[in-house]
């Protein structure tokens, strides 16, 4: 899963926190087919949400391999105009590490390698000893993260968004040459790492002898006639012209700016697919058959790796994996998020059923989607999706005034209306939007309507005893730190995000629009915190020892 830091996709921890792998949980594996009530339901839910400036994107449903709900809205290009269609192709973000773990099992049944041969018999100059193509599929490697020593070590002299294309092969030259320190022994731990898929990617060219991309055309996208997919090019045309490219709205849900480029495109295995919705498709059938790989082969695909105790990560080859309390396997998938995308592809394998959502313009809209397609697959009812008071307020603002917007936001308060999502972060955020456009009063009259508590200022014991590794699961976890007075926290496999503290035991999430709530026992030792985010709530109990 990765992400542009400058512009990241307000989908920080939901990537994960949010995303049962299945479409559905396991306690309504056997809920009913899809039906024309699901989707009126979901028609009004996604348009709502257009509306509202929060879901630019695709949803695909398929029943055992028929399409059963499929919508399109908004549009490839929010400066071009061409709307959504079947042929639209987004980019995959991290859903392309399946496609990279086809590409290995393609190349073992040619004979070209094996999951257990050591990675340093594809790529003999890189220093880290005794980790196998196998630990880089299950994310066991140890490798370090190579996002964060680019971000620091590669082009230095330019800025994030000038810096030079980089490359597979500048990961391992440049690891090979600087020899960062490897974050586990192999086998030792298990931490979702691009890293390790990068890695994977260059294998491939090594043990096929064509780029990366080459490869993914010819021995997956054209076998499975998926005409509307390819990889990365640099500073060349695609080969379609619905190239789908990533923008972000402003506070305001008017003004917006592209989120489409940074450096490290180039780099094909932990991301770099594109493809539509019905390409997508294609590529989830050819799982149950045999036009790529055997079903022994999948069925190995499908298999949780291990760390060096025995114990299941949950992870398989560039697939989550779900299994019921009795541990039979009902479902894998994947969730992918990369400067203005967020996607996902989840597999109910019990049921045969298949859900797709490719998404493009950084918001929040990613994530009420998921849960709403959980809820129908559960049978629940969807309500409708709350709009963000920041995007009220500017309509006011823009049609009457800020007299007016102050106006309107005192009436939606007074009344406790539940169709407005109201949070600090919101306000602040138009605030600031406005001064960066040069109408400080207006910013300044707007940031007057944050809730007026005093500052809350924790001592340094305060933070320290909310800092900690929260488990979410056993391969996910929140890490909550602190340097000087101010509060980080970092999820597994994510970048770092700050908190702003709203209480002794509670805090915000700057960059996004979520909270962290802290638990504390009888003796005042804080033994788990809880993530607010998108209506939902996930508890992260405290590890031993911290």
């Amino acid at each position: 899963m990765r992400r542009n830091q400058r512009h990241a996709p307000a989908i920080l921890l939901v990537t994960f926190l949010l995303a049962s792998i299945c479409a559905a949980s396991s306690e309504a594996q056997d809920a009913a087919a899809w039906n024309e009530q699901k989707t009126k339901s979901l028609d009004s839910f996604l348009t709502t949400l257009a509306e509202q400036k929060e879901f630019n994107g695709a949803v695909l449903l398929a029943e055992d391999g028929k399409v059963v709900y499929e919508k399109y809205l908004g549009h490839c290009n929010i400066n071009g105009g061409t709307k959504l269609d079947a042929r639209s192709s987004f980019r995959l973000a991290s859903v392309s590490k399946q496609f990279t773990a086809m590409a290995i099992m393609i190349l073992k049944e040619q004979g070209k390698l094996d999951f257990d041969d050591d990675i340093r018999k594809h790529l003999p100059t890189l220093p880290y000893e005794g980790i196998t193509i196998r630990h880089l599929l299950h994310h066991n490697s140890g490798l370090p993260d190579y996002e964060s020593w680019f971000e620091e070590n590669w082009d230095t002299d330019k800025s994030s968004d000038s810096k030079k294309t980089a490359f597979n092969k500048d990961v391992v030259e440049q690891f090979s040459e600087s020899k960062p320190p490897v974050e586990f022994a192999p086998g030792e731990s298990h931490s979702y790492s691009n890293s390790g898929y990068v890695v994977l990617g260059h294998i491939v060219e090594q043990a096929s002898g064509v780029s990366v991309g080459e490869f993914f055309q010819k021995q997956i996208f054209d076998p499975l006639e998926m005409k509307d997919s390819q990889a990365f090019v640099p500073n060349k045309e695609f080969l379609f012209s619905q190239r789908v490219f990533g923008f972000a709205y402003k506070a305001d849900g008017v003004a917006h700016e592209d989120n489409d480029w940074n450096f490290l495109n180039g780099m094909i295995g932990d991301g770099g697919i594109y493809a539509s919705a019905r390409d997508m498709l294609k590529w989830d059938q050819s799982w149950y058959g045999e036009k790529l790989v055997s079903q022994k082969t999948i069925a190995e695909a499908y298999t949780s790796g291990k760390t060096n105790d025995g114990s299941e990560t949950g992870y398989g080859f560039g697939l989550g994996i779900e299994k019921d309390d009795d541990g039979n396997l009902i479902g894998v998938g994947h969730n992918g998020g990369w400067v203005g995308f967020a996607t996902s592809l989840d597999r109910d394998l019990k049921n045969r059923r298949t859900a797709i959502l490719l998404t493009n313009n950084s918001g929040d809209g990613f994530g009420s989607v998921k849960s709403a397609l959980r809820k129908l697959a559960n049978g629940e009812e969807l309500s409708t999706p709350r709009k963000k008071i920041n995007y009220e307020l500017a309509e006011v603002i823009e049609s009457k005034g800020v007299q007016a917007a102050v106006a309107r936001y005192k009436e939606i308060e007074e009344s406790r209306s539940e169709k407005f999502l109201i949070t600090d972060s919101l306000i602040e955020s138009l605030a600031d939007h406005y001064r960066e456009e040069g109408q400080q009063e207006i910013g300044d009259q707007i940031e007057s309507l944050v809730t007026k508590r005093a500052k809350v200022t924790l001592t340094e014991q305060e933070l320290d005893a909310l800092v900690g590794t929260y488990d979410i699961s056993e391969d996910f976890q929140i890490k909550i730190t602190r340097r000087g007075k101010r509060l980080f926290g970092q999820a597994t496999g994510q970048s770092e995000f700050s908190l702003k503290p709203t209480a002794k035991n509670r805090a915000r999430v700057v960059e996004i629009d979520a909270e962290i709530s802290f638990t504390k026992d009888e003796n005042g030792n804080t033994v788990s915190l809880t993530l607010h985010q998108n209506g939902r709530d996930m508890v992260a109990s405290k590890s031993l020892g911290d």
